[in-house]
């Protein structure tokens, strides 16, 4: 009788929050009823909600994860044991510790051969490792938006569903991987603390052969580590020039050559990889890209764009005289793409937001809890011009709303403003 009666009692008011944002989480619209439940759940108890958010308490224990599945046609990754050459999730069992995220592109067309490495160097050593396989089986990374989205839109559910510490996601690969670190790395910079790529190089500055929106500038937030073989050109003159340009703009940039290939692997790439630790709130970024989509970056995000997306296939007119040297042809090249695409700059200087902001027609700033006080204003300049003050308020509703969108449980925002650009 008095087990009846315990098992009967209300479950405690931590465990009812959890139990929530779960719910909210797994639920397929934002704005659903289960938001507004979560809402009515946690009034007066914003700290509490926070807290478990960040340290990830809401979550279940687990065993060690080994899942293999597949990246469905909504870049999300789902269990199908059967599915030959499958994607690849390890991980340790939770302990109540955060730990770091790797995202694994080897050098192979199937899968089955680095399960060994995950077994030793991810489930050994406390590690996520998340490997996108090679979908055709031609060792090929093909640059395109859907092969973008698998390799980073599927890391919102592994982030919501595991003690994964969203500072610590990293990305590293050889060969076909190493071509996949630098795009996603580039393009999605902001998901990142570190990339490593490895024999594999960017190809061409601005991608203008296919995505036209892989540039270097991007890569001013992550720590970056590269080598490649100088006998097989595979993009080495744009590795080249991104350290050219990176240690020019401050950026941690550390690249090794060699005659021979050499493997990278997993245990390798992690241990540089796994010291780094992403800066949750920067103060200064920017962001060059051509597709709308692509235009979102920590707090600022490129709306539409304008006038119009650059088509990659567009004839590349050169204004100034064509350079004699290959290199200085290319640079020339990528120097006309940049132009033509979307760019954002960014600085917080006290309670100022400084924008400038190039072919889009709108921008959106969110505003986190570090940045701003409850009782003081804040100026916005975008391309010098002043837009009016405005008092950024704490809002479960949209921190709440982002989180559910990007998995990110470390940078919140509490509130956002949209401004059209040229007004």
């Amino acid at each position: 009788m008095a087990a009846a009666a315990v098992a009967q009692q209300p479950a405690p008011p931590a465990t009812e929050l959890a139990t929530a944002l779960r719910t909210y989480f797994a639920a397929s619209d934002a704005r659903g009823p289960e938001l507004q439940a979560l809402l009515t759940l946690s009034k007066g108890r914003d700290l509490e909600l926070i807290a478990m958010l960040r340290g990830k308490t809401f979550l279940l224990p687990h065993d060690a994860v080994r899942r293999r599945g597949r990246i469905d046609a909504t870049h999300r990754f789902v269990d199908a044991p059967d599915q030959a050459n499958p994607a690849l999730f390890f991980g340790p069992a939770s302990t109540g510790a955060l730990r770091p995220l790797f995202v694994y592109v080897p050098d192979f067309v199937d899968t089955a051969p680095v399960i060994p490495e995950l077994e030793a160097h991810g489930i050994g050593k406390d590690r996520y490792v998340f490997v996108v396989p090679d979908e055709l089986q031609k060792n090929q990374y093909l640059s395109t938006p859907a092969e973008l989205e698998r390799h980073t839109r599927s890391l919102r559910d592994l982030l919501l569903q595991h003690p994964i510490d969203p500072d610590r996601v990293h990305m590293l690969g050889d060969g076909r991987g190493g071509h996949a670190t630098w795009d996603c790395g580039l393009l999605r910079s902001e998901r990142f603390a570190g990339i490593y790529p490895c024999n594999g190089g960017l190809v061409h500055e601005g991608g203008y052969a296919v995505t036209a929106g892989v540039f270097v500038e991007n890569g001013k937030d992550l720590a970056i580590f590269t080598e490649f073989a100088t006998l097989a050109d595979h993009g080495i003159e744009s590795c080249r020039n991104a350290e050219q340009l990176l240690r020019k703009w401050g950026t941690r940039f550390e690249l090794a050559e060699q005659q021979s290939p050499r493997l990278l692997g997993l245990a390798r790439g992690a241990e540089r990889l796994e010291p780094i630790v992403r800066t949750t709130y920067p103060r200064h970024i920017t962001k060059v890209w051509n597709r709308a989509a692509d235009g979102a970056h920590h707090w600022l995000q490129g709306l539409e764009r304008t006038p119009r997306e650059w088509e990659p296939s567009d004839r590349i007119t050169l204004r100034a005289p064509v350079p004699k040297e290959p290199a200085k042809v290319r640079q020339a090249v990528w120097a006309s793409v940049n132009q033509q695409c979307a760019r954002l700059h960014g600085r917080i200087d006290g309670n100022r937001i400084l924008v400038e902001a190039r072919g889009i027609k709108q921008v959106r700033l969110w505003f986190g809890p570090e940045w701003f006080g409850p009782d003081r204003k804040v100026t916005i300049l975008v391309n010098g011009k002043a837009k009016p003050a405005m008092q950024p308020q704490r809002r479960l509703d949209v921190m709440l709303a982002r989180v559910h969108e990007t998995g990110d449980t470390s940078q919140l925002f509490f509130d956002q403003v949209v401004i059209d650009v040229a007004r």
